[in-house]
């Protein structure tokens, strides 16, 4: 697998690596530091540092690089996104259609913007960034991981999110660089093998928590079991929802033994008159969730929602639901002719929604702000959401 990880400046990136080459499941894997082969072939060509050549000199040194990988094989590269304008508020974007075509895989490193900040003013190599405040760090991380997420899910490229959590990071790039059950479009691949293709054609993708019901099931499930929710706000940061966030979600509750009472949970009547009008139309109609497998069995046993649940399954080769899941699912199953309707809440469901012919999403009463700003902008966005529902976004229409 080729795998390239970004960051921004002093995101760990090295220390990253260098922590999961000492794995043994990573032996077959080498680690060609960015920054040092392209000055190695700067100074071979040009007699001069990278960083002191000019655009196109940079851009023939870069395409050389990318050529002497593109017969090699499991290995990593650590690599930049965008560089800040120091005097406006701008990026530099320095990455190429070269990277995305070259890589298999796309990881991010997003780290603690405080710690950078540190890191960068005790770094010679990396002053010129030392004006920059951690909040500003914190903008120039976002901004990456926004434009490399969607550049990646419309090449059909996985991309995951991960945090400076080394232990936890590295447990699972281990397990990600030798699993392609942990590759996105594989389980993806895998859900349309395992499910039931409807003749007609049809088929409608549900996201479950906040979506079907009024609440998010996993939040009492995890203060049953004596868990403080902001262990999993610190997960989901900015609304960063890859498959490494839902492992790790999923790394806490594997041993829960208590579940909530599935009477407490409220169905959203708006969400499920649309599910009913959508089987009155052919479509077949599949809960497609990324939170609790269970919690959710036991709701569809009852109310009857769905043709089956699709969730994670918590086993040791068993599949975990991303962003870049569901939006594969939808993706999919259009190139494999059938009509999509998807419903959803939240940017977890944004690809699933996009990819669909009809993607509804539900606004809640307090609007989600990494919603309103993907709507903001995306002026080209199919998403539309319900005239009924009393809460609207801005900048889409609104259909029954």
């Amino acid at each position: 697998m080729k795998i390239c990880v970004y960051g921004i400046s002093c995101s760990g990136k090295d220390t990253l690596i260098s922590e999961l080459l000492q794995n043994p499941d990573m032996k077959n894997f080498r680690h060609y530091k960015g920054s040092c082969q392209l000055n190695k072939i700067a100074e071979k060509r040009f007699c001069r540092n990278f960083k002191l050549l000019n655009e196109s000199e940079k851009e023939i040194v870069r395409k050389q690089f990318m050529e002497s990988l593109q017969d090699e094989d499991n290995f990593l590269v650590d690599g930049h996104f965008c560089f800040p304008g120091l005097t406006e508020r701008k990026f530099q974007i320095v990455f190429t259609d070269s990277d995305l075509a070259l890589y298999d895989s796309f990881v991010y490193l997003k780290s603690n913007e405080t710690d950078i900040h540190k890191r960068i003013q005790d770094s010679e190599k990396n002053k010129r960034f030392a004006s920059l405040s951690a909040e500003e760090l914190h903008e120039w991380q976002c901004f990456e991981i926004n434009k490399l997420r969607e550049k990646c899910f419309y090449a059909q490229k996985d991309f995951v999110i991960i945090d400076d959590d080394l232990k936890n990071a590295v447990a699972y790039l281990s397990r990600y660089a030798n699993n392609t059950q942990f590759n996105s479009i594989e389980i993806a691949r895998y859900i349309l093998d395992s499910i039931e293709l409807s003749e007609s054609k049809k088929i409608a993708l549900i996201d479950c928590d906040r979506t079907a019901t009024a609440e998010d099931t996993t939040i009492p499930f995890f203060e049953l079991n004596g868990w403080n929710l902001t262990a999993l706000k610190n997960i989901f940061a900015d609304d960063s929802y890859s498959h490494y966030q839902f492992w790790k979600q999923a790394k806490l509750y594997k041993d829960f033994s208590k579940y909530p009472n599935i009477a407490d949970f409220h169905l959203n009547s708006i969400v499920c008159d649309k599910i009913s009008s959508l089987k009155k139309q052919g479509y077949i109609v599949y809960g497609l969730t990324s939170g609790v497998f269970e919690i959710w069995k036991q709701i569809n046993e009852k109310y009857q929602l769905f043709e089956s649940i699709i969730g994670n399954d918590l086993s040791d080769s068993g599949i975990i639901i991303s962003d870049f899941v569901k939006g594969f699912v939808s993706k999919l199953l259009k190139q494999k002719g059938y009509s999509v309707v998807s419903i959803g809440d939240s940017m977890c469901d944004i690809f699933m929604l996009e990819e669909a012919d009809k993607g509804y999403i539900y606004a809640p009463k307090k609007l989600r702000p990494h919603v309103q700003k993907y709507i903001d902008e995306h002026s080209k966005t199919k998403i539309v959401q319900f005239a009924r529902n009393s809460h609207q976004y801005a900048g889409i229409i609104s259909e029954e």
